[in-house]
């Protein structure tokens, strides 16, 4: 399969290869005869000569031709070395055809495969022609070994039918990818290592993450542009100028993704830090920027910094996550605030992908946390609606059609879908009126059916437990208990990462809270939501 075995080379040479291997074994069956005659002797002969013709006619096609044909560099393009995605100085170049990449995201496991194909439909309506998603490493390995690609997580799927409707897609598979994930979709098993270093050169991480790429890009390659697929572009990693500056990591991730069978552009994305970023990242990467005010700030600070190449801004904020506890989002854009902010990024000349399109919901749970400067903890909602152009039910929404109006009326029309689909109806819904919960289960009844308890001599986090084949437990909830006697008086926890509870008997006696200092009788209860963005990740307890 080519593509499991390309490599850094240009594709001339690869195109050599497969052309001279075509021809020779081509005319080498028409002329050998299996049976040993003087016909077969005069064909080895003569297909010796034809060898030697077929190794020249190879070589045109190969290094001159093919490259045309099956996206190959030859002796152009200076980003994509292998694909069909390259770049020009003010937009893309698929196959032939100067596109501005207009991009909206949707994180397919962050929505109900029933409704993919509504959203990707309002996404196309919208006048875009590409769309985006993020990869869960938590959600495909949830324990060291184990992948799940089926159902909400059948990734190949949600490709295909944004292929189906004539989009093309952008992959951002991390490893890391914040998204207001827990723990940035980093599995939360990583932390059962206590060396463990995240986002680093080191082996054990690297080590991790190949295991895991090398179940995912088989899935991913076959679907890149190059072999008939709608994937146009790959993302290295995700803002890592907020965390390192290791030259070598984000050698190390673009190495192992082109490895394996990685083609297309690879991009990489920024809020900030981008004279850095330039500095330690593979020459062959471009770099895009995330922002969600003063555009023009942001992407001449982009030209600057990478001049004569396109502009292109991988994350718009069209809204904003929503905290726990918080009145209100912390920031977000209005209806024309939004469209003002896309009507300047497209006077620039720039591409980009509206952040978030569509949120969805942070299901189970895998909603993350931020940490502010002043060690306050931040859990995120479960609803990702994000104020985005389409709620997180699917709705169109007033920003979703000043938006449209502004692509339409500003984006080059040989990039907006054409024909430009009239905008679906929201899909129907259902009141369910007011649900009496009559039936629960006291929290120490649930203990017979759970697993038998782990006992240790000091409380550990849930990441350190020896459960899960050895691999910790990676969310959900954990029950500490001990037996205290009459002599005790009080309990403390100078430091916890989390929310708890602690109860006395069963009963709540005192509400935990991060990183306070607290006294009471017994912790039993907690809940973890690992931090998805910043330094602050790798805490755990």
């Amino acid at each position: 399969m080519i593509y499991r075995r390309c490599d850094q080379r240009a594709s001339g040479t690869s195109g050599v290869i497969v052309a001279f291997s075509c021809l020779y074994r081509f005319f080498g069956s028409v002329i050998c005869h299996p049976r040993r005659t003087v016909y077969e002797y005069l064909g080895i002969r003569m297909n010796r000569r034809i060898g030697a013709v077929s190794l020249i006619t190879g070589f045109f096609l190969g290094w001159f031709l093919l490259p045309r044909f099956i996206g190959g560099r030859g002796f152009e393009s200076s980003f994509g070395p292998l694909g069909v995605t390259r770049t020009s100085k003010e937009d893309f170049v698929i196959k032939g055809d100067h596109v501005t990449i207009l991009s909206g995201a949707i994180h397919y496991f962050r929505v109900v495969p029933g409704y993919w194909n509504d959203r990707l439909l309002k996404l196309k309506a919208m006048g875009l022609n590409t769309v985006e998603t993020y990869i869960p490493w938590n959600m495909h390995e949830p324990i060291p070994g184990h992948y799940e690609f089926s159902g909400m997580l059948d990734v190949r799927h949600f490709i295909r039918l944004a292929q189906k409707l004539d989009l093309h897609v952008i992959i951002r598979p991390g490893p890391y990818i914040c998204a207001e994930w827990d723990l940035g979709g980093l599995p939360g098993w990583l932390l059962h290592d206590p060396n463990m270093k995240l986002r680093t050169t080191h082996p054990p991480f690297l080590a991790a993450v190949e295991r895991y790429f090398d179940r995912l890009f088989p899935i991913l390659a076959p679907l890149q542009v190059s072999y008939g697929g709608p994937i146009i572009a790959f993302q290295v990693e995700n803002e890592y100028t907020a965390y390192g500056n290791d030259s070598a990591y984000m050698q190390a991730v673009h190495d192992m993704m082109r490895q394996r069978g990685v083609v297309e552009l690879l991009v990489t994305s920024d809020a900030g830090g981008l004279t850095d970023a330039a500095s330690f990242l593979p020459p062959e990467v471009l770099l895009t920027v995330n922002f969600q005010s003063n555009p023009k700030k942001s992407l001449t600070s982009l030209q600057n910094v990478q001049p004569n190449k396109p502009l292109m801004v991988m994350e718009y904020w069209t809204g904003w996550f929503h905290h726990w506890n918080e009145p209100a989002p912390e920031r977000s854009l209005n209806a024309a605030e939004a469209a003002e902010g896309l009507k300047t990024i497209l006077s620039m000349k720039s591409s980009f992908n509206l952040y978030m399109f569509h949120g969805g919901t942070n299901f189970g749970f895998m909603n993350g946390a931020n940490e502010d400067h002043q060690h306050s903890y931040l859990p995120t909602v479960t609803s990702y609606d994000y104020d985005a152009p389409l709620t997180e039910a699917g709705d169109v929404t007033d920003k979703y059609r000043m938006l449209r109006e502004v692509i339409i009326n500003n984006a080059p029309s040989s990039s907006v879908p054409n024909p430009l689909p009239d905008i679906p109806p929201d899909l129907p819904k259902a009141g369910y009126g007011v649900i009496d919960f009559s039936l629960y289960i006291p929290i120490v009844d649930t203990l017979n059916y759970l697993p038998e308890p782990v006992s240790l001599k000091y409380p550990v986090p849930m990441e350190m437990l020896p459960v899960n084949h050895g691999s910790g437990q990676s969310y959900g909830f954990i029950m500490y208990r001990t037996l205290v006697g009459n002599e005790a008086k009080e309990v403390t926890i100078s430091k916890m990462k989390d929310h708890g509870v602690a109860m006395l008997n069963f009963a709540p006696i005192a509400k935990l809270t991060w990183f306070a200092k607290q006294s009471f009788l017994l912790p039993v209860v907690k809940d973890v939501r690992v931090i998805n963005y910043d330094l602050y990740c790798t805490d755990i307890f």
